[in-house]
C-alpha cells in the first residue's frame, strides 16, 4: 500500500537510468503505447533530440514521415530493451510524496525534496522529481 500524500517515504529502486535519459512528462500525460513498447522515453532529452532531427530531414523531404515513424518505432524498442538488459544500478528513492497515480498499468510519482542513493555511494538531491514507471511484465512494457 501507499503512505498517504505529504509524508515522507521511501522506495526501492529497480534500476536507475542515465541522467540524459531522465523523463519529463507533463502532469497527466499518459505514456501510449505503439506495437509493444512504450514510447515513454521518446520524453527524454536523447529521444527529444531525435525526433526534432526526424522531424528536420522529413520537413526538407530528406525521408518520409513513415520512415521517421519506423526510426521512433525502433528507438523505442531498443532504448527499452537496452534499459533491461543493461542497466544493473539499483539505489533508494526517498522524499515526500505529493501526487501518485496509476493508469493503464502507467505509474506516476510526484515527489518534493526528494534523494536518490545509488548503491555505488552516488547520492543525488532533487527538489522535485517526477517518476514515471512502467509494467515490465505486461505486454505494453513487453
Amino acid at each position: 500500500t501507499l503512505p498517504p500524500l505529504g509524508t515522507q517515504s521511501r522506495a526501492r529502486v529497480a534500476s536507475l537510468t542515465p541522467c540524459c535519459l531522465c523523463v519529463r512528462v507533463p502532469c497527466g500525460r499518459v505514456a501510449h503505447t505503439m506495437g509493444s513498447y512504450y514510447q515513454i522515453y521518446r520524453s527524454s532529452v536523447l529521444g527529444y533530440t531525435l525526433s526534432e532531427s526526424l522531424e528536420e530531414l522529413a520537413e526538407e523531404g530528406m525521408i518520409t514521415s513513415q520512415v521517421a515513424d519506423r526510426i521512433l518505432s525502433e528507438f523505442d524498442r531498443v532504448i527499452s530493451e537496452k534499459l533491461t538488459r543493461d542497466v544493473r544500478e539499483e539505489g533508494q528513492l526517498s522524499g515526500e510524496l505529493r501526487t501518485y497515480r496509476n493508469c493503464d498499468n502507467v505509474w506516476t510519482f510526484s515527489l518534493r525534496n526528494a534523494e536518490i542513493s545509488t548503491t555505488s555511494g552516488e547520492t543525488c538531491l532533487v527538489k522535485r522529481l517526477r517518476v514515471v514507471a512502467c509494467d515490465g511484465s505486461t505486454e505494453g512494457g513487453k
